[in-house]
This record gives structure tokens, C-alpha cells and sequence, in this order.
């Protein structure tokens, strides 16, 4: 089972921190193209 974050699912708070973390943009990033997170979990007795 997989989970992508993107950065438009943050909040607009949590958006700003990032930008100012790093001193970029999300499109310098394409964090509109590519997630910033892929959560994965496995899945007992589930196979692929």
C-alpha cells in the first residue's frame, strides 16, 4: 500500500516553512510533478 504527498496536500503554514527552510519554489522543486513523501506499508498475507 502506497501514500504520495505532494506539496499542495500541506498546509499553507507548513508550505511557507518549507520554502523558507530551503530558500526555493515549488516550481524551481516541481513539487507539482513529484511527491515530496512516498509512504509505504506492507500489507501481512497481501502480495503484489
Amino acid at each position: 500500500m502506497e501514500q504520495a504527498i505532494y506539496f499542495d496536500d500541506l498546509s499553507e503554514e507548513t508550505k511557507q516553512r518549507i520554502k523558507n527552510q530551503f530558500n526555493t519554489t515549488p516550481e524551481r522543486e516541481f513539487w507539482d510533478l513529484f511527491p515530496l513523501l512516498i509512504l509505504r506499508k506492507k500489507i501481512p498475507g497481501k502480495e503484489k
